[in-house]
């Protein structure tokens, strides 16, 4: 026979699991726009290259014997490795990999909404899975090839565990916030602002100095230990990759990218939910700990400014979604007090922070797909009237559109499906090739030396090549040549070889996508290579000096 203590927990308990299976069709729409947009860019190939090295006894190279960190996700490129050993392929095994992590986000949302929202729970619950499992953000980065999406699953661990009392909890929000810091090095700084305000809390429990010890171990080992390595691997204590992207400030077009952002995300509704929802929380428990997800967007956004945003569409921010929507769905809950006008409140949040995503995937899905145009799709009153039928969202899109526009041409924001085409037509172009590696490796001279742009899915493909990097990302003396000032500013795009640099290395060498035939290959070229019935391999000079020279004796 149940007490009345137990009965509150069995009726909470079925209110929960309600507002859980309310929220499924959004949960299933997750799932559905994920498998739609899913895709493996062009930049995974670079990490999937240093994994493919580090398997083959090199270390963790693009080029064997030149140890740069070209890299910036360390911990996935080992994971990437590790299933590739296990014999699973690294683009299905990266997908496998973030798709698991984009469940664990959303769990991870759906708890942090719980423990906010405490004792009534479940309104909040069913508002954070919705927000979450509807943010057009989550689908595109659920698998992609990229670190991203673990990255933001971490941190969702690392805030929901925080919020616990306890060496236990210290410990597990610094061990998972040491791994996000091993997947990307921004999470220094989210470390830097969980553990103070943390450490804030402790200082008035009797245990303070065991809750500050274990929330500094574990990060303190494991990134300590990394930083170690690197700087002995590689003489650097940043990933190479930072320097190649860090160049001057570009606040005219970091703020133009976060108020485009805002537009899209309808983070200009979401974020003050949030911070309500969260001071909310904070002023009940007497604890600065909860402040800690606004706290860390805060800091985060003046960052993100500077650096001019970034080359993909809201990716930076992909860790911003756990707690925003957990945040509002609380936030809607304080501010209606009632379970059913925050359910109603919700109803009117979403058409705005959602009707531009829907929009976009739109019209994309209605164009033809050209790999070397702009991926702005213009969103107007005459291509999607639907968007200004919203009170108060002609002026925010009439803003938006050129402004969104502007920084796409500076190569910031580039749009999903123009990546995705990109890579697809990288592979089809370049794929051929590997099947015939051993044969490409015994006709090509050893000293060819392939000068590239891009540098993911071709030099996967053509593995036994040594490439330079024109940008700089893994190529040290690229990184750290200042950019041409003569040139439209072109974001994570600026860096470019000192002069005499590409003679120097002897890089002049173009592998051009394979031919079917020598006729088709020569058609541009002066070199073709046949590396099988169907397959040529064309080889071009980037200076339009002849590359024969290269091939005498081969």
């Amino acid at each position: 026979m149940a007490t009345k203590a137990e009965a509150p927990d069995r009726k909470g308990l079925a209110s929960d699991l309600i507002a859980i299976a309310a929220a499924f069709p959004a949960l299933v729409w997750l799932v559905w726009s994920a498998a739609a947009h899913r895709f493996v860019c062009d930049d995974a190939y670079i990490s999937f290259r240093y994994a493919r090295n580090l398997l083959e006894g090199h270390g963790l190279v693009f080029n064997p014997g030149e140890w740069v960190e070209g890299y910036t996700n360390f911990a996935w490129v080992l994971e990437v490795a590790a299933l590739w050993a296990a014999g699973i392929d690294p683009a299905s095994g990266s997908s496998v990999l973030s798709a698991a992590w984009t469940a664990v986000t959303v769990a991870a949302t759906g708890a942090l909404a719980w423990r906010l929202s405490r004792p009534h729970t479940s309104v909040a619950l069913f508002a954070a899975l919705v927000l979450v499992a509807t943010e057009r953000s989550m689908a595109v980065w659920a698998t992609s090839g990229l670190e991203t999406r673990q990255f933001t699953g971490l941190v969702a661990l690392a805030l929901l565990a925080v919020t616990f009392e306890g060496t236990a909890a210290a410990a597990l929000s610094s061990l998972a916030l040491a791994l996000a810091a091993l997947t990307r090095p921004e999470a220094l700084l989210l470390f830097a602002l969980i553990a103070g305000l943390r450490g804030l809390d402790a200082l008035r429990t009797e245990r303070r100095w065991a809750e500050i010890a274990a929330l500094a171990l574990p990060f303190g080992v494991l990134v300590g230990a990394h930083l170690l390595w690197r700087h002995h691997a590689y003489g650097m204590w940043v990933p190479n990759t930072y320097v190649a992207k860090a160049t001057a400030p570009w606040f005219e077009l970091g703020w133009p990218y976060l108020g485009c952002a805002s537009i899209e995300a309808g983070l200009y509704l979401v974020g003050p939910l949030a911070l309500v929802g969260f001071a909310r929380r904070a002023w009940l428990d007497r604890r600065l700990v909860w402040l800690a997800g606004p706290v860390c967007i805060g800091v985060f956004v003046p960052w993100l400014a500077r650096l001019g945003g970034d080359h993909f569409e809201w990716r930076p921010l992909d860790w911003w979604w756990a707690p925003l929507s957990a945040g509002a769905a609380y936030g809607l809950v304080v501010i209606a007090r009632r379970g059913w006008a925050a359910v109603l409140l919700l109803a009117l949040v979403l058409p705005y922070a959602r009707v531009v995503e829907l929009e976009h995937d739109r019209l994309a899905s209605r164009r033809d797909v050209d790999t070397k145009g702009s991926s702005h799709e213009p969103i107007t009153r005459a291509n999607a009237p639907e968007a200004f039928l919203l009170p108060g969202m002609g002026p925010l899109l009439d803003w938006y559109d050129p402004a969104l526009a502007d920084v796409i041409h500076h190569f910031g924001a580039v749009r999903h499906w123009r990546h995705a085409s990109f890579a697809e037509r990288e592979r089809e172009r370049y794929g051929p090739y590997l099947p015939l590696r051993d044969e490409a490796h015994r006709r090509l001279p050893e000293d060819l030396v392939w000068v590239r742009g891009s540098i993911g899915v071709a030099p996967f493909h053509v593995p036994d090549v040594e490439v330079v990097d024109l940008l700089g990302l893994t190529d040290a003396t690229i990184a750290a040549s200042p950019p041409p000032t003569d040139r439209r500013r072109m974001l994570a795009h600026e860096r470019r070889p000192p002069k005499g640099y590409l003679e120097e290395r002897g890089a002049d060498a173009q592998i051009e996508p394979a031919a079917p035939d020598l006729h088709a290959a020569l058609r541009h070229t002066e070199v073709a290579v046949p590396l099988s019935a169907g397959v040529v391999m064309p080889i071009s000079s980037k200076s339009g000096r002849s590359v024969l020279p290269l091939f005498r004796g081969s």
